[in-house]
């Protein structure tokens, strides 16, 4: 499963490149948009790159990451219950 995934991805990376696909990896984008309608709405938005670079500003923009570094350091630091291994 994770190799046709990478496959996917490389034939979409190419396809939104504007590099030209060889008979068979034509065939397998042929296949894989033709199994769902998800995939095909995918593939539209990955070909409208100006759309899906605006889409992620947008994302970037709105992401605060002093709350999510908030989260991982109060993940990783230690609870009154455990011992610490680093020396004092």
């Amino acid at each position: 499963m994770q190799e046709k995934n990478e496959l996917i991805i490389s034939l979409l990376y190419k396809s939104a490149e504007g590099q030209p696909l060889t008979e068979t990896e034509k065939y397998e984008l042929e296949q894989w948009l033709s199994l769902s309608e998800h995939n095909g709405i995918l593939y539209n938005e990955v070909m409208d790159l100006p759309a899906m670079i605006k889409e992620i500003k947008l994302i970037l923009k709105n992401y605060d990451t002093n709350a999510q570094w908030k989260k991982i350091k109060a993940q990783l630091e230690p609870k009154n219950n455990e011992i610490s291994l680093q020396p004092d």
